[in-house]
């Protein structure tokens, strides 16, 4: 694990000074409203001096971790996030950066206005940052509630945000803020998401005939795709097309594929592309090893492809070139290229729902 932050996970640095804040909140929040039903005594200023000690604490580690954070590059969002909901992960970071100086330093002026001074565990003294004012401390109170109410607000909806990234999208937002315990201890069998294709989608291919391209399509095919960007590992595509439906806008050209000496289609009824690995290309590509099966011959292929996911729509497309021959597509007096090329570009264009 990196100290510095990468593009895709926090690194140790970072993950201090996050889970050290939470340590701190986790201790100042219970101690608060302990101690302010104390009666007046030893023991409530000695809980007081604990809570301005540790609000001191929590000062400076926001400011380490702001100035961590502004050297460093913050991990990408998932790309399939929706505008409105990059808009409120920022907002959200913004808020609670906000909160972590606005809390201890509304604490650091109660207390010097009140005329007690902010000793921090004894070890030495905070200046005071006004003069004592009975109108100051009953405002900087109540400020400093309701400070704390909206920040346990900003802390269940952070909270339930991570949550939702990790067991409704799927997606490792919560886990790169995780340590390797953490992620362990919260991790379960990650599932990448599932995507059901629409009717309007296309998958076709061109070939050559007599030095001239012409272009087909398959009307029929069924679809099992689960795919996410942040959990490649998972994703998986499987395509079974129906060599029957073939439409390339010739019936006497379509009646010769489907025969014995092309797809036989009456034995091999069925053409089937499944991935095998879903890896990261180059600019945000990415590139399906996976086994193609025509005629009864299987082969691996690559094919890169682009996706565009948008909240629950996504649109994918891609390209690879395969030789007829290689899938013995092509008998007799066909097997010769001259009049059918061999090379053969199979493309797709697919739109699909989020299931």
């Amino acid at each position: 694990m990196s100290l510095r932050n990468s593009s895709t996970s926090y690194g140790w640095i970072a993950k201090l000074f996050h889970w050290s804040m939470v340590l701190s909140f986790l201790i100042m929040f219970p101690l608060g409203y302990y101690m302010t039903g104390l009666p007046l005594g030893p023991d409530m200023f000695e809980k007081i001096a604990l809570h301005k000690s540790i609000g001191v604490i929590v000062l400076f580690l926001a400011v380490l971790r702001l100035a961590w954070r502004l050297i460093n590059p913050t991990p990408e969002l998932p790309i399939e996030m929706a505008w409105y909901e990059r808009l409120g992960a920022h907002g959200m970071h913004l808020a609670l950066y906000g909160v972590m100086f606005v809390m201890p330093l509304s604490g650091w002026a109660m207390s010097s206005a009140a005329n007690f001074p902010l000793s921090v565990f004894g070890w030495f003294t905070l200046p005071a940052l006004m003069e004592p004012s009975k109108e100051a401390v009953d405002f900087l109170k109540a400020f400093h509630e309701v400070m704390a109410v909206l920040i346990l607000v900003l802390i269940a909806l952070h909270v339930g945000a991570a949550l939702k990234h990790h067991f409704i999208n799927r997606d490792d937002v919560l886990k790169r803020m995780l340590t390797v315990v953490a992620v362990f201890l919260i991790t379960s069998p990650a599932l990448a998401t599932d995507w059901s294709v629409k009717d309007s989608s296309k998958l076709g291919f061109i070939a050559t005939q007599t030095g001239a391209e012409f272009e087909g399509a398959f009307k029929t095919f069924t679809s099992t795709i689960s795919f996410d960007p942040n959990n490649l590992e998972e994703s998986h595509v499987e395509i079974i097309i129906d060599i029957a439906s073939v439409d390339t806008q010739s019936a006497e050209r379509d009646s010769q594929i489907v025969s014995a000496d092309w797809f036989d289609a009456s034995t091999h009824p069925q053409a089937i592309f499944k991935t095998i690995e879903i890896s990261n290309g180059e600019n945000g590509d990415y590139i399906a090893k996976a086994s193609l099966t025509m005629r009864g011959i299987t082969k691996e292929v690559e094919l890169p492809f682009k996706v565009k996911i948008d909240a629950d729509q996504a649109h994918a497309t891609g390209e690879l070139t395969i030789q007829r021959n290689d899938f013995g597509i092509g008998q007799g007096q066909w097997v010769a290229t001259t009049v059918v090329g061999d090379d053969v570009r199979i493309f797709f264009d697919l739109k699909a729902d989020k299931k």
